[in-house]
């Protein structure tokens, strides 16, 4: 029992080391995680204690998205999603790699890592802090349940050539579940931001854009994140979370 809580004490010190130092002054954009999990993965648990650390960290967006390719193994995780797991192997395609996996993380669509290795995910977090661009200005809020309003500012360092998507993201903020199957069973799984799914919604050339998402589709979610991703699953431009009223 003490190491289990010595393991959360170190848990929180490396993500308040390597997440919340101070930025000397100027705000920065958020940074987009994915996390790839399944709750019949044998190695996912440790990871998923991580990346719910991060889920609290300010300046990080954290999204899990449960693929169903293990819920052949004795335990189908009810989060679990074709759609995530395509959304994953859209990823494995763009970044030219041999196979998809669990966990992996993905930081801002460009960089990719094993899930717990959390030296990995500080560096490239802290490399998209620090690049050195003029962010695009986003705003999203919840007109209700089942719409967005979606608005974007004209960007003049964009080609006109160049193309993002307007992704959302449904997510649930806090699921528990007890495994009673598979390599996993026994244990009391917590997972946070939990993407129930995600869908295009159009693409974005530059310009200033204004758009009512519906959103009526999602049932479940209590919150919504809005992306700019780079077409052919490349970098997250800019990224917001939006939490339903109570």
């Amino acid at each position: 029992m003490k190491y289990r809580y010595l393991y959360r004490y170190l848990l929180l010190t490396v993500c308040v080391m390597l997440f919340c130092a101070p930025q000397h002054g100027r705000a920065e954009p958020s940074v987009l995680v994915e996390l790839y999990t399944s709750q019949g993965c044998p190695a996912c648990p440790p990871a998923e204690k991580l990346f719910n650390e991060l889920a609290d960290v300010e300046g990080l967006i954290a999204l899990s998205f449960h693929v169903d390719y293990w819920d052949g193994r004795g335990w189908k995780d009810p989060h679990g999603s074709p759609n995530n797991t395509l959304r994953q192997q859209l990823y494995s395609a763009a970044m030219e790699l041999d196979s998809t996996y669990t966990p992996q993380m993905i930081i801002n669509g460009v960089h990719e890592m094993v899930g717990g290795d959390w030296q990995s995910i500080n560096r490239y977090v802290k490399h998209e802090q620090e690049r050195s661009f003029k962010p695009v200005k986003m705003r999203v809020a919840a007109l209700d349940a089942g719409r967005l309003q979606f608005e974007v500012d004209e960007y003049a360092g964009r080609s006109k050539k160049s193309t993002a998507e307007i992704i959302v993201f449904a997510v649930q903020q806090n699921t528990r579940d007890v495994v009673t199957k598979g390599p996993n069973r026994g244990q009391t799984l917590t997972n946070r931001n939990v993407v129930h799914g995600w869908k295009r919604f159009g693409s974005w050339h530059g310009g200033a854009q204004k758009l009512t998402l519906d959103v009526s589709e999602f049932e479940g979610a209590d919150a919504y994140v809005v992306a700019l991703q780079e077409a052919n699953f490349g970098r997250i431009l800019v990224a917001e979370f939006v939490e339903l009223s109570q």
